[in-house]
């Protein structure tokens, strides 16, 4: 009927008026991103090892230590990295599942439409 494709047509416009938001919201998203790392400034490699010797002064680093400073750097690196990716994941799960639940309601909406539609053309019989 004339009202069900209307809603069709409105449920294909607004779902690709979302799929173009969100892909300029994740443009946006990147650029800030991208703007942050840019102003960070990394702290030196040699800062933990400071800490773990109580802020002594002047010290001498053996290559061991050096190489232990570097892996330390590059474990903190990748935890961060997992961090964000599984963030990122969660993100993607929430909108999966909201996305999933509007299409349920729409289908829910399109069905009762047609059940009306139906019941009023057996009443105009």
């Amino acid at each position: 009927s004339a009202e069900t494709k209307k809603l069709y047509s409105a449920v294909a416009q607004l779902s690709t008026d979302m799929v173009l938001l969100r892909a300029e919201n994740q443009g946006l998203r990147q650029a800030i991103v991208n703007e942050k790392k840019k102003r960070t400034r990394a702290r030196p490699v040699f800062d933990d090892l400071r800490a773990e010797n109580d802020g002594i002064k002047a010290q001498f680093f053996s290559p061991s230590k050096i190489q232990r400073a570097r892996d330390l750097q590059i474990q903190k690196e990748q935890e961060k990295s997992d961090l964000q990716a599984q963030k990122q994941e969660e993100r993607l799960e929430r909108t999966r599942r909201k996305e999933e639940k509007e299409r349920l309601l729409m289908e829910r909406r399109i069905q009762r439409l047609e059940a009306r539609t139906l019941r009023e053309q057996e009443k105009a019989r």
